[in-house]
Order: structure tokens, then sequence, then C-alpha cells
């Protein structure tokens, strides 16, 4: 059985997936391949993640709900 295809997926990807008016053809083009690939990501991800999530609520793109949905599905 041939390795899944492997990938150092960027935060701006992620979080393209996470708010409608950032979601662009790339985004949608890689999360149609999960799961016969297999992504790797930095150290800091998981903060860059959080951080922008947080400013989101903050901002009011999005909920709280939404942050925790996210959070738990990345």
């Amino acid at each position: 059985m041939a390795a899944a295809p492997q990938f150092v997926l960027d935060s701006s990807i992620a979080l393209a997936w996470c708010f409608a008016d950032e979601n662009d053809a790339c985004a949608d083009a890689i999360a149609a391949q999960f799961p016969s690939i297999e992504a790797f990501v930095p150290s800091l991800w998981p903060l860059e993640i959080a951080n922008v999530l947080l400013l989101g609520e903050r901002r009011g793109r999005s909920t709280q709900a939404d942050t925790a949905h996210w959070t738990s599905f990345l």
C-alpha cells in the first residue's frame, strides 16, 4: 500500500475553512483531499490558530461556539 501524500499545512489555509469571507478555491481543494493526504504543521501552528480564532471572536467575525468547533476540528 502506498503512503499518503504529505505536505505542510499553513495556518492561512486552515483558517480559510473557519471564516466564510476567507474561503477560496485552494483551501477547498486541500480540504477535499482529506483524509487521503497527511498534513504536518509547524510547532507554533496551534498558537497561530488560537490567536486568529480569538481575534475573530473579538471582532465579531465568529462566535465562541464557532471557535470551540474549529478548535476541536483542527
